[in-house]
């Protein structure tokens, strides 16, 4: 998972091995959104914070249809539920 504070269309070349992307600003429509839905990569645009919330390590599993983002493994124990959601139309 990458959290960045921008959608920099340099990052296309890390898409393909990405289990999702989450940006603090952008649009659903930016470049880098549209390249990571065509390599099917869940993106969440529009996270207030997200570099200072979700730091390097933290286990994250999102939702790129809702842009949710949850705080630990929905598979695992209860998460903690960070309740993300696009600013932007997805």
């Amino acid at each position: 998972m990458l959290v960045v504070r921008s959608l920099d269309p340099a990052l296309a070349s890390l898409l393909p091995g990405l289990a999702g992307l989450v940006a603090e600003t952008g649009s659903a429509l930016s470049h880098l959104a549209v390249l990571a839905r065509e390599c099917r990569v869940p993106t969440a645009v529009g996270v207030p914070g997200a570099v200072d919330r979700f730091p390097d390590g933290t286990s994250l599993t999102l939702d790129g249809g809702t842009g949710e983002v949850t705080v630990g493994d929905t598979l695992g124990a209860a998460p903690e539920l960070a309740s993300i959601r696009e600013e932007s139309a997805a």
